[in-house]
């Protein structure tokens, strides 16, 4: 049941009965997979594909061992499920967003001829690794700082681009690329995506291994 109303300031809850049955009220509906507002705002909608997309990620996660991934082709099939999640019926919503860049990065990472993301490159991709910001984020470690630069949070951004202990690995393999760039660089050329995969390899590899020793 909908009902419209034309009231400037219409009550926020409204009580309908129907045949004795109280019908639950609802600010939203869902209509062809679609959550929609009744101030047409789609952060309801946003909200309800983020947490189904996060249960196929979980999913995921599930099908991956602590320190190895699934193969390139099946990481990437079913990322590909989440990603068409959270795209469904996306002309009708995206034009509301404001975060251009989002927006290039998921074009520019579909539409790539070249190249896959392997299991060290989606760590430095998400933060989720062996960075110390987010083993503290997990309870893991008392201090997120980097070993090598005192009150720096380790993240993967520092990891990757500022910390002096990969300083020749950036030299060999990233060619003065920085955050701003890293995609743009890697959709240039296989070379380009292979070395930065080389990169996150052994950069997230050495902090493995430090992880491993302290523990």
């Amino acid at each position: 049941m909908t009902v419209i109303s034309s009231l400037k300031q219409p009550p926020e809850e409204v009580s309908i009965t129907v045949g004795g049955v109280n019908v639950p009220f609802s600010r939203s509906i869902k209509y062809l997979g679609v959550r929609v507002q009744d101030h047409l705002s789609w952060v309801p909608h946003v909200k309800e594909i983020t947490l189904k997309a996060t249960r196929i990620v979980h999913a995921v996660n599930r099908l991956m061992p602590n320190l190895h991934g699934p193969r390139t082709s099946k990481s990437r099939l079913l990322t590909n499920v989440a990603d068409s999640t959270m795209r469904y019926a996306a002309p009708v919503w995206t034009k509301r967003l404001a975060i251009k860049s989002a927006a290039d990065y998921f074009v520019g990472c579909n539409s790539r001829k070249h190249g896959d993301v392997t299991f060290h490159l989606s760590q430095v991709l998400s933060g989720h690794g062996f960075f110390r910001e987010h083993l503290c984020g997990m309870q893991l470690t008392s201090s997120p700082d980097c070993t090598r630069c005192p009150g720096v949070a380790e993240s993967a951004e520092h990891a990757m681009f500022e910390c002096p202990r990969f300083d020749s690995t950036r030299t060999e393999l990233l060619h003065g690329v920085v955050p701003e760039t890293l995609l743009e660089h890697m959709l240039q050329s296989p070379e380009n995506w292979s070395n930065v995969c080389e990169a996150t390899k052994r950069i997230t590899s050495a902090l493995q291994q430090d992880w491993d020793e302290t523990r």
